[in-house]
């Protein structure tokens, strides 16, 4: 099986798992497509942004990763842009002043936008109309929109680990995976960057024999 048809099998699946896990909890049909939109984001966000450095890293093992990175980014944005529309239209029921109503759902929308605005210039056309330089300052703004909604997920949630009260702690299978997968997104990012810059410092200058 090539890397790229493996790397949507496994993100299939994990899609999957994470609405059977979440059709568990009593919900409405809405809320639970909210959450799960929501969860959906945050996962395919950093699957693509993990690619990078792991090209970077292991360029033989991911390099053909590469091309459906864009993919796997857009995907992400559409599962964003559903989640805002039924934020929007089941919880603010229209009243979109309600998306800053809080510093959580602040930071959310401007996270959607964000990345709004990256989605919007993902394409070759783009690139040529932008020219690669300011293409690659937009793309970039990726990183800031990660982090914000990092925040936003961080605010609206109870956390992957829920006292019940009675001495027992409820463990959030879901989100203790993303925090997994959000802290595997940073670290990545950390030693792509460090292998980056050893990468473009010249070689030490041979001192001549004596």
């Amino acid at each position: 099986m090539q890397k790229t048809s493996m790397l949507f099998w496994i993100l299939g699946i994990a899609l999957t798992l994470l609405g059977v896990y979440e059709s568990f909890f009593p919900s409405t049909p809405a809320l639970l497509f909210i959450r799960l939109f929501g969860l959906a984001a945050l996962l395919f966000t950093c699957v693509s942004l993990m690619i990078g450095p792991l090209t970077v890293l292991f360029p033989n093992r991911f390099a053909a990763l590469i091309e459906p990175r864009r993919a796997v980014g857009l995907s992400a944005f559409v599962f964003m842009l559903a989640h805002f529309a039924l934020v929007l239209v089941h919880v603010y029921v229209y009243a979109i002043e309600l998306a800053f109503a809080s510093l959580d759902t602040t930071l959310g929308t401007i996270g959607f936008v964000v990345f709004a605005l990256v989605a919007f210039v993902s394409s070759d056309y783009a690139v040529k109309k932008l020219g690669s330089s300011w293409w690659k300052r937009i793309q970039q703004l990726t990183y800031v929109a990660f982090v914000i909604i990092v925040g936003h997920f961080f605010l609206s949630q109870k956390g992957p680990f829920i006292p019940l009260g009675n001495g027992q702690t409820f463990i959030h299978l879901a989100e203790l995976f993303l925090w997994v997968l959000v802290l595997a997104t940073i670290l990545l990012q950390v030693l792509g960057f460090l292998a980056k810059r050893k990468r473009m410092q010249p070689p030490p200058a041979h001192l001549p024999p004596q």
